[in-house]
């Protein structure tokens, strides 16, 4: 298996999974805007795929979507902004959830036949990358949840300790 070849229709297919989230998910110019920027820190990742097959001197940049992530989620909850969205896409983020942690799967196996230690240091990033996604991710699922397990446990939730 070609390493760089999977690697990078992996990372063209998450790419392409937060794109079209993003776009089903115009009610919430939030999470939208997360959704794009994980995109971009993607896109980032296939350009360092393809330095590091041309053995290219490159370095990775620290990925701006984790930290703005948490900044929004915090501002949500503060503010009881409520996330309104169709709740057949809990199935999609799930599924782009499911991508992420093979890909940082695939990267932890691969990373342990590299003899390149500076490759080795990308692709421990990039799956260090991928487990925060997945974080952010499973945020996500559970604010497109919020509203139909709130309902089903809101007895059981919301009940005064006497």
């Amino acid at each position: 298996m070609d390493f760089f070849k999977f690697a990078l229709e992996m990372e063209k297919k998450t790419i392409e999974s937060y794109r079209s989230l993003a776009e089903k998910c115009q009610s919430h110019e939030g999470v939208k805007n997360i959704l794009l920027m994980l995109a971009e820190d993607h896109e980032k990742h296939t350009k360092t795929l393809k330095e590091m097959k041309n053995n290219a001197v490159i370095e990775m940049k620290e990925p701006e979507a984790f930290r703005e992530a948490r900044k929004l989620f915090t501002h949500m909850q503060t503010d009881q902004d409520p996330f309104i969205c169709d709740m057949d896409q809990v199935k999609l983020y799930e599924d782009a959830r499911e991508l992420v942690l093979k890909k940082r799967q695939f990267y932890l196996d691969m990373v342990m036949n590299m003899e390149n230690e500076k490759n080795k240091s990308l692709v421990n990033q990039m799956a260090e990358e991928e487990k925060k996604q997945a974080v952010i991710l499973n945020h996500i699922i559970e604010m497109v949840r919020r509203p139909q397990t709130w309902l089903e446990d809101a007895e059981f939730h919301h009940l005064d300790e006497y």
